[in-house]
């Protein structure tokens, strides 16, 4: 009984043997596959952080994209309220372009009322300078004519003279003096028409002297007035003038504004098209790079899902494997009662 016990008891020995070494060789290497599986697991847990963080980073940038978007509108907004407001000044300009011509017009208008005006004047003159030299004419008669009277004065003097001497001789010269008298009265005679004649010329030529002093004076009154109209009308052109020229001064600075406001448009302009072409390749950039990590989050959700089912399995064979041990730990204790 003890020999067959025995040979029983060794036999169930190496029936245990044979039987647990491929189950512990077995236990052994699905504890290594759990580890790496573990192992794997964290670094899929790890991943699956990353790209979580990768996500809300490109979540971040997708949100500044976006706010980055909104302000360029934003710019985009006050750049049109700008170009309005450069519109405005530009109507402003072009009406203030409409009163300078007007104004042009209006002194080119004034302009040619002076011409004439001063034409005129010229006319006026002319006819003064014409006035004056028969004025001239008329003195030089009347200076011929208090010459010829001077010249009948002498011619009397000397007739008288004579005709005393005549007197004187009267004695010795009665015969002459017959002759002499009828030759004197004939001489009286003749110098008395000679100086009623110049009595008369002088008369007219001082009525036309007078006429023509009135003539000069109302002219000259005239050209006063007209010179005094004139100096009232250049005053009046000069103040046109510095008017016309203030507002072609604002105009030049409305020029320039306008010019400057065009450039700064433009640089505006430009900076919005660069700025929106930047922000639309960025958003496309984002937008692919996050369609990329949602590839990536998603391969790699998939992927621990499939670890997860199989860490799911690996559990099940641990506690299989738990059972095994257990039974390898009874069996054992069992090997030891039976030693």
């Amino acid at each position: 009984m003890t020999e067959a016990a025995r040979e029983a008891g060794a036999d169930d020995m190496l029936w245990r043997a044979e039987v647990l070494a491929p189950l512990r060789a077995t236990v052994a290497c699905m504890e290594g596959r759990l580890q790496e599986q573990e192992a794997a697991l964290g670094r899929a847990t790890r991943e699956a952080e990353h790209a979580s963080a990768k996500q809300r980073r490109a979540e971040r940038l997708a949100g500044e994209a976006s706010e980055r978007c909104e302000w360029l509108e934003r710019k985009l907004d006050m750049a049109k309220h700008a170009a309005e407001a450069s519109a405005a000044q530009l109507e402003q300009y072009r009406s203030v372009e409409a009163r300078a011509e007007a104004w042009h017009t209006e002194l080119k208008k004034v302009k040619e009322q002076l011409m004439l005006i001063a034409r005129s004047h010229r006319e006026q003159e002319e006819h003064v300078a014409a006035a004056a030299t028969r004025e001239a004419a008329l003195n030089e008669r009347l200076i011929e004519a208090e010459r010829g009277r001077a010249a009948n004065e002498r011619a009397a003097a000397a007739f008288n003279a004579a005709e005393e001497r005549h007197s004187a001789e009267l004695s010795k010269l009665r015969a002459q003096a017959a002759q002499a008298e009828g030759h004197a009265a004939e001489a009286a005679v003749r110098l008395d028409a000679r100086l009623r004649e110049a009595g008369e010329r002088a008369r007219h030529a001082e009525e036309r002297a007078d006429r023509v002093q009135h003539a000069h004076d109302a002219l000259r009154l005239q050209c006063e007035e007209q010179a005094k109209a004139l100096d009232e009308m250049r005053v009046a052109l000069r103040s046109k003038e510095a008017v016309l020229r203030e507002r072609v001064a604002a105009e030049e600075e409305l020029r320039g504004a306008l010019a400057r406001a065009a450039d700064q448009l433009a640089v505006l302009k430009e900076a919005q098209a660069r700025a929106k072409a930047d922000a639309q390749a960025e958003h496309e950039a984002h937008v692919a790079a996050l369609a990329e990590r949602e590839a990536r989050v998603r391969t790699l959700e998939d992927a621990l899902e499939q670890r997860r089912a199989q860490l799911q399995k690996t559990v099940a064979l641990g506690a299989q494997m738990k059972g095994i041990q257990q039974m390898l730990e009874e069996l054992g204790s069992l090997d030891a009662a039976a030693s």
